[in-house]
């Protein structure tokens, strides 16, 4: 590692992947935390890393291990693949290759590398790994019993991790990520979705008339946390995490998707119908219809969760009222 001028050790943070989670960790640490940040992308150079150094993943392991070595990071993060559940479970084969076959690739590329990593890398599973359980919420203890596909790609990511840190010595921390979310966020998930068709209908607001919401099954109750809370959680973990070890990185607390609808439209000062559509059902909210994480061992760390969830909504009912406004002006002016 380079020091700061003060000493402190400068950490050089490389970020795999290119997805909402990826662009958002890249940027929060180039642009609030002072690390000096490097990525490198499978299929798509997401232009939220612009200005950063970018890299497409090479084919093999020794290609990537020669580039990890020039890029010469002290910490990691590998979040390749899509977090659509509804599309994994449709196309297993891409999902394979995505989520298990790029991160196996990366651990093996670091493992030999000549000079060890002096700091960590945080490899993203997912909630999904728990399937289905008594607890409420439910802690790291708690045994994997994976219901889908996902979860149990992303349990097997977990023991992938687990032998490159037993055999080979990488640092590698497995974070359970619960519900993530934020207005950059793809409009196929379930809070920009909401939030996306409340701001549209503020814009043809009527006194008295019911503007509806198009959702999925309402009645379940999931863990939600805002993107910015979830950066500071992995900064956390690069800092302070324990190798090994598997984190949950969530609020703690369950929200009913019937509520937050109605809390929408309370922001916005709209009446809202809600029009729940089949094709938005997910397999596992038949299983599993209360999902809460237990955020207490990634607490006793020091972080905490800041974003409540009526701040969160207002902001991105607010952001995509702001870019409808900007794309409506766009219109018509050509």
């Amino acid at each position: 590692m380079i020091s700061t001028g003060g000493g402190t050790p400068q950490r050089r943070l490389l970020v795999i992947g290119s997805g909402f989670i990826a662009a958002a960790v890249a940027r929060a640490a180039a642009d609030d935390w002072g690390w000096p940040v490097a990525g490198i992308y499978r299929n798509y150079n997401n232009p939220d890393f612009d200005g950063l150094p970018c890299h497409q993943l090479p084919p093999t392991v020794a290609q990537l291990t020669q580039l990890i070595a020039q890029i010469n990071p002290t910490d990691i993060i590998v979040s390749l693949g899509s977090s659509f559940v509804p599309e994994i479970n449709r196309n297993l084969d891409c999902a394979l290759s995505e989520h298990l076959n790029g991160p196996m690739l990366v651990l093996d590329a670091v493992s030999r590398l000549q000079r060890p990593l002096t700091g960590k890398i945080i490899v993203i599973g997912s909630a999904s790994e728990y399937g289905e359980f008594d607890d409420d919420p439910v802690n790291e203890q708690h045994p994997p019993r994976p219901r889908d596909h996902y979860g149990l790609i992303k349990l097997s990511l977990r023991h992938i991790g687990l032998h490159y840190q037993q055999q080979h010595g990488l640092p590698v921390i497995h974070v359970r990520q619960f519900n993530v979310t934020g207005a950059a966020q793809d409009s196929r998930f379930v809070l920009p979705s909401i939030c996306r068709q409340i701001a549209q209908a503020t814009r043809h607001r009527a006194e008295g008339v019911a503007h509806r919401v198009v959702a999925g099954n309402i009645s379940v109750r999931r863990d939600f946390l805002a993107i910015e809370d979830v950066c500071a959680a992995y900064r956390t973990l690069l800092l302070s995490g324990m190798a090994g070890e598997v984190y949950n990185v969530c609020s703690g607390r369950a929200h009913r998707i019937a509520d937050l609808i109605a809390l929408a439209g309370e922001v916005a000062q709209l009446q809202v119908d809600v029009e729940v559509s089949t094709q938005l059902l997910r397999e596992n909210d038949k299983v599993q219809s209360n999902i809460c994480g237990d955020p207490a061992k990634l607490m006793q760390l020091g972080w905490s969760p800041k974003i409540q969830m009526r701040e969160l909504i207002t902001q991105m009912i607010k952001k995509y009222s702001a870019a409808a406004q900007t794309d409506g002006n766009h219109t018509a002016t050509h």
